[in-house]
């Protein structure tokens, strides 16, 4: 666990970024895809898992789907249809069918 905490660490202080900053990441194979606020990114070769469980001490980030774990913080609205979330910067991250219940109560606390 302090290996992924040092490899995130380095990741951000790298970007000149704190985890509060990461809007969302996203799982490409056995590589990350790394969303930061300001439209910046970041693809790293750690998997999604990796930066999941260096995160799990930050209750702001929850997994949404296989492939997605997103900072809740920077959530503007979920969709009609309940499938997607929108962020503030307009795009659209998808929902899993057995995320949802969880993800829907987290935004209504």
């Amino acid at each position: 666990m302090k290996a992924m905490t040092e490899t995130l660490a380095k990741i951000l202080q790298k970007k000149k970024y704190k985890s509060s900053d990461i809007i969302y990441l996203k799982a490409d194979y056995n590589y990350t895809f790394l969303q930061f606020k300001n439209n910046d990114s970041f693809t790293s070769s750690y998997t999604l898992k990796t930066f999941q469980k260096a995160l799990e001490d930050n209750e702001n980030f929850k997994r949404i789907h296989r492939s997605c774990v997103v900072n809740m913080s920077y959530v503007r609205k979920v969709s009609n249809d309940e499938t997607q979330l929108i962020l503030r910067n307009g795009e659209k991250l998808s929902i899993s069918r057995r995320q949802k219940r969880s993800i829907l109560s987290k935004l209504e606390v």
